[in-house]
């Protein structure tokens, strides 16, 4: 799960429920979200309100989320670059999983691996995202 896809699991992990074409908050008003397409070729979402939700690449949204989720993230797939011993990508457990062989997610980068073991212990292995937000060219 990557992109937009991923920011719109992400949402419905943050206790959101998501139907159709739009996300209800618990407790809260209807909010629509409509799908664009970046001038990187990158699908987005985007509120009724004209904010873009980038969870997946912008620590600024992402990142406190992530606070208190008990995620530990550590270095998969390690290659040398300039010398340097370097994280190809990262692998995110929850605290409980620790310890435990095979458990986590991997992502492409720290961000994104905390968010998909957030989805994935929030919602399980296998979630059902809106065509929509699937098909994604740069990912």
């Amino acid at each position: 799960m990557k992109a937009a896809a991923l920011d719109w699991a992400v949402l419905k992990a943050q206790l959101l429920q998501a139907t159709g074409g739009r996300v209800v908050l618990v407790g809260d008003t209807l909010k629509r979200y409509t799908v664009y397409v970046g001038s990187n070729g990158r699908k987005y979402l985007l509120t009724k309100d004209g904010f873009t939700i980038d969870f997946s690449e912008d620590w600024r949204q992402g990142g406190p989320l992530l606070e208190q989720a008990m995620i530990e993230t550590s270095p998969w797939n390690q290659e040398l670059r300039g010398g340097r011993l370097c994280a190809k990508d990262w692998r995110g457990r929850t605290i409980e999983s620790v310890g435990r062989d095979g458990e986590g997610v991997v992502g492409p980068t720290k961000l994104i691996a905390e968010l998909r073991c957030l989805v994935k212990s929030t919602l399980g292995d296998v979630i059902e995202v809106p065509d929509e937000v699937c098909a994604d060219a740069t990912r």
